[in-house]
């Protein structure tokens, strides 16, 4: 029997112990199947949305030089601990590896391991900066730019293919965002630090990120679901017959309770439609968020201190 990939949506915690391990897509894969799948509808779904996708990201410092390394889903060591790399991304965004999986993923055969500095990178903030791919004039990349940019957009035919989509969908210029090479040198001189990775949308020029922290957004991820999917819905369904008792386990908060704290993070002319966003009850701070950002309704740089102030009240930030 065929196994069929499908897209699960979620926070990243949440969705990928749903697929069977080495299922995953990467980068590449799903811009290959963006553009090859036979159904049409299916094309446009994996187009107009964003993925978590399986590329392992690591960035450490090789003496004095910062460097990343891409990996497989099976060197992704956030993937393979997704519940530590939560708390740690969300708390003091970096994941640490650990150090024996951290060398084993170096020096696989199916790594990518290559110098920030030598690309031509334009910072974006403190943390990140980006290389720009014109989906025009892409034959202009440094060898260590090509690679990277195959790796995330494909090799050979599939990577020209892959370009004329972009720009068919009138995308003529396309971003990889990963850390700045002096926030590696600062954070990643002890230890390597680890973050996860996502495919933007095609109205998010398809842009990829290989700095994420934000693993708490719903966005998707493409994979075989595990056989056991429908037990674990089952189960679901029977916790909802007793969604009462089950809120207060988990002392969900209140939409009177979380608002006194949002309103320092929103405009006063916002205001009114924010508080429309919250619900009753909020089981997962992650939607709150996303939907407040979705809306223009929260500034990038009143994300993090909102999040903060809010997490503390969210069963989702106090896993043992």
């Amino acid at each position: 029997m065929t196994k069929m990939l499908e897209n699960v949506v979620g926070s990243l915690p949440e969705v990928y112990p749903l697929l069977e391990p080495r299922t995953m897509l990467s980068a590449a894969e799903l811009m290959n199947e963006r553009r090859t799948h036979p159904d049409e509808e299916t094309c446009d779904e994996l187009s107009n949305y964003g993925f978590y996708t399986s590329n392992g990201i690591f960035y450490f410092v090789d003496n004095t030089t910062p460097k990343i390394v891409l990996t497989t889903e099976r060197h992704n060591s956030i993937l393979q601990h997704i519940d530590e790399a939560f708390i740690q991304l969300t708390q003091t965004h970096n994941y640490i590896p650990d150090s024996a999986e951290f060398q084993s993923a170096l020096h696989a055969p199916d790594s990518l391991v290559l110098d920030l500095n030598q690309m031509r990178l334009r910072e974006s903030d403190d943390e990140s900066s980006y290389l720009i791919i014109s989906t025009v004039n892409y034959n202009r990349f440094n060898p260590v730019e090509r690679r990277l940019v195959e790796r995330i957009y494909g090799q050979g035919n599939d990577f020209v293919e892959n370009m004329r989509m972009l720009k068919e969908a009138k995308i003529n210029q396309t971003e990889i965002f990963v850390l700045n090479p002096d926030y590696v040198l600062k954070h990643a001189a002890k230890n390597p630090i680890a973050r996860a990775s996502w495919l933007g949308d095609f109205n998010d020029d398809s842009r990829f990120s290989a700095f994420d922290r934000d693993v708490y957004d719903l966005y998707r991820v493409r994979g075989v679901r595990l056989a056991s999917v429908s037990e674990q819905e089952a189960l679901i369904g029977v916790a909802k017959e007793n969604e009462t008792s089950k809120e207060q386990v988990l002392e969900l908060p209140t939409r009177e309770k979380i608002l006194p704290v949002l309103r320092p993070y929103i405009a006063d002319p916002l205001w009114e439609k924010a508080t429309l966003i919250v619900p009753e009850k909020a089981p997962v701070l992650g939607d709150i968020v996303q939907r407040l950002t979705d809306e223009k309704l929260l500034a990038t740089h009143s994300r993090d201190p909102c999040i903060n102030a809010l997490q503390e009240m969210f069963p989702e930030y106090n896993k043992k």
